[in-house]
């Protein structure tokens, strides 16, 4: 991975940064856009434990992608990246999905008529 120690290296990634989480999130919204009426008419509690849901588990534990903290990651990361590894991102990504859940949640409530 790219980390801080090669400016250069690291420059691209600042510079892709914000297009990359904007595409993530259109792809993320297109997703959910099919489910947008149903979602709008369950309770916000309803609404922000199934977007969490989607986001922690489809997102990153069972995603097909060999990363500290994922199952794939578990079976295929070398040895040398501990248990130890795998649980320190765990608090990243639970939070990252809560933050979303809440947002998401209270974003799409049903809006009132006058």
């Amino acid at each position: 991975m790219v980390t801080q120690s090669d400016t250069e290296l690291w420059a691209n990634v600042m510079k892709l940064i914000l297009p990359g989480q904007l595409l993530r999130g259109i792809l993320m919204a297109s997703a959910l856009y099919p489910f947008y009426e149903i979602l709008c008419n369950w309770k916000y509690s309803k609404r922000f434990f199934t977007v969490t849901s989607i986001y922690v588990i489809f997102g990153f534990w069972a995603s097909a992608v060999a990363a500290p903290g994922t199952i794939d990651g578990l079976i295929y990361m070398r040895p040398e990246i501990s248990g130890y590894a795998h649980f320190m991102v765990q608090p990243e990504i639970v939070g990252q999905g809560i933050l979303l859940g809440l947002w998401f949640a209270w974003w799409i409530r049903p809006k009132q008529h006058k």
